[in-house]
């Protein structure tokens, strides 16, 4: 793949909305519905995908009491005792703890449960972190009062969780928040006359997709509602087919003879 900045044509040090707005402008320009040109759309999406995910590998940390709590500690001490000592560098309340969860692409199906272990200083909890079906990459769920506790005097800090999704499974692929692509191979002669297939979907189910006559290779076939879920709502995003074509490589004597005879009459 090409440089992801440069095919969103944003520099390394453009800010996360300046890559969001520049990924929106692009996609709502070469998307399928609006006559654009889908392998475009997709070679944008699978861009800012790329980039959202090396940006998450980055930030991505567990927090427990750190050394500036107990910096915190001690200057909660000093005013307890009086002795009126005061820095700017010192914070005035309990920190926030953040951790990451990830889930596989097929995860975002459904709803998910994960257990997340904290030290928040003073004591280990376990925290069920519920997850939505159809969470994007890069989303954070807070859970107040689950993060530092190490200044008595003061409320806990909040447990922050971000949500790293990887955009692809298999023969699948995210194209944007609720629409997949993946491709479907067709043989040559299906293609000319046309046929119905069996496709196993994300979720294993199976599905029959009609593969119209004359169908070309790097078509497009959209299936409605087979994409994931649209987060807290019961419709689902598409799935995006690319077409395939397989040509045989063996074929019999009369096989052979009958495709002259279609390529005689067809000149």
């Amino acid at each position: 793949m090409n440089d992801p900045y440069q095919l969103l044509g944003v520099s390394r040090s453009a800010s996360a909305d300046d890559i969001k707005k520049a990924y929106r402008k692009l996609a709502k320009q070469h998307h399928p519905d609006s006559g654009g040109d889908a392998a475009q759309f997709k070679k944008i999406s699978q861009a800012y995908n790329e980039i959202l995910e090396s940006q998450h590998k980055k930030q991505e940390r567990y927090t427990s009491a750190d050394v500036n709590d107990f910096d915190d500690l001690f200057s909660d001490l000093f005013r307890q005792a009086g002795a009126g000592f005061h820095h700017s560098h010192y914070q005035q309340g309990n920190k926030d703890l953040t951790t990451t969860i990830k889930l596989e692409l097929d995860e975002v199906l459904r709803d998910q449960t994960r257990t997340v272990n904290i030290n928040t200083g003073r004591s280990q909890k376990a925290v069920q972190v519920e997850i939505p079906a159809g969470v994007n990459n890069g989303a954070t769920i807070r859970y107040t009062g689950y993060g530092s506790d190490v200044l008595t005097r003061k409320p806990p800090g909040d447990l922050i969780v971000q949500v790293q999704v990887n955009h692809r499974k298999q023969n699948f692929e995210r194209s944007s928040q609720c629409d997949i692509f993946s491709t479907i191979t067709v043989d040559a002669i299906d293609a000319i006359l046309g046929t119905t297939i069996e496709f196993c979907n994300l979720s294993g189910h199976t599905l029959s997709i009609q593969i119209p006559a004359g169908v070309p290779a790097q078509g497009q076939l959209r299936i409605r509602g087979q994409g994931l879920p649209k987060i807290n709502s019961d419709e689902h995003g598409d799935l995006y087919l690319f077409v395939e074509i397989s040509v045989p490589k063996n074929i019999t004597s009369e096989q052979k003879q009958l495709l002259e005879e279609y390529r005689n009459i067809s000149r």
